[in-house]
């Protein structure tokens, strides 16, 4: 009698499981979205796209394409729009309110919300894009509270984002990855940053927020406490930059730079804090010279 209530119990809660969650073997044609509907009440008709695979969900607000093709545990969210052509891996959750254009390929483990992803997109391993920056406000007892942040994060056509890159949504404004340009691994992007086009950026870089991209064709005047992040810059492994700057068009960033002031158009900086690159080369020169002229005591440890 145990065994049969615990049977019953589990199979009502698996039915409770099904409204929520699309349960589905490997989709192979056999099945219309209506009769997936029926099964899962969370996809809605004709959403169901032909590449999908086993244990997947889609909300019935959300539209994919039938050309996509979704992997296996896939989670869709309320107000998606996943266009022609569009690769989704394994244990992906999209959404809510995410856009992905055209013949963009999402890999597996990544969690993408609050975003617009443009066409020919690459996303890798473990990326996460949109949840909230780190923004808060400090009452006069000196404890911390939430700042909202409720705007988006803007990813242009042809960007690649390395594995565990991390980009957070806008809080005054969008947050922007312009296009063609293409983040290493490990890369942190804070809100309100705007990356201009064709820029390159090596692993464990940061930037902190509130930084922009105003492109001088376009924007004559940056707002105030704005960073201009331009287009076609370099930017070496490990580099901090610094609220609050400009970093113009073409500018170079030496490796382990601390980016702590403006680094102007096709200028070239390094060190820590950064500064023009051969006044960087004269620095390390002067304290080896100065070094090798105090030899070390061979008592000392």
């Amino acid at each position: 009698a145990g065994a049969g209530a615990g049977a019953g119990a589990g199979a009502g809660a698996g039915r409770a499981w099904m409204h929520r969650i699309c349960y589905m073997r490997r989709w192979s044609g056999a099945c219309s979205s209506s009769e997936v509907l029926r099964r899962g009440r969370g996809m809605s008709t004709g959403s169901l796209p032909s590449g999908a695979q086993q244990h997947l969900y889609v909300h019935e607000s959300s539209r994919v394409s039938d050309s996509a093709r979704i992997g296996s545990f896939c989670s869709i969210l309320e107000n998606v729009i996943i266009e022609d052509g569009v690769v989704i891996g394994s244990s992906s959750v999209i959404g809510p309110h995410v856009v992905i254009k055209k013949n963009s390929t999402v890999h597996s483990n990544v969690n993408i919300s609050n975003c617009t992803l443009g066409e020919e997109v690459v996303i890798w391993p473990g990326v996460c894009i949109g949840q909230d920056g780190f923004g808060f406000n400090i009452s006069q007892s000196g404890d911390p509270t939430k700042k909202p942040q409720t705007l988006r994060v803007e990813v242009h056509d042809h960007v690649e984002i390395g594995a565990n890159c991390t980009i957070d949504r806008g809080s005054w404004r969008q947050t922007v990855i312009g296009s063609n340009t293409k983040l290493d691994n490990m890369v942190h992007i804070a809100h309100n940053v705007q990356i201009g086009k064709g820029v390159m950026i090596a692993a464990q870089t940061g930037i902190a927020g509130s930084c922009c991209s105003l492109r001088q064709h376009r924007v004559k005047s940056f707002p105030e406490g704005s960073c201009d992040i331009g287009d076609y810059v370099l930017i070496g492994g490990q580099v901090g930059i610094a609220q609050h700057l400009k970093v113009g068009s073409k500018a170079k960033i030496a490796a382990r730079s601390a980016v702590m002031g403006n680094v102007g158009d096709g200028e070239t900086v390094g060190g820590s804090p950064a500064v023009p690159i051969r006044q960087w080369h004269k620095q390390t020169i002067f304290l080896a010279r100065a070094t090798a002229r105090q030899p070390m005591d061979s008592k000392t440890d």
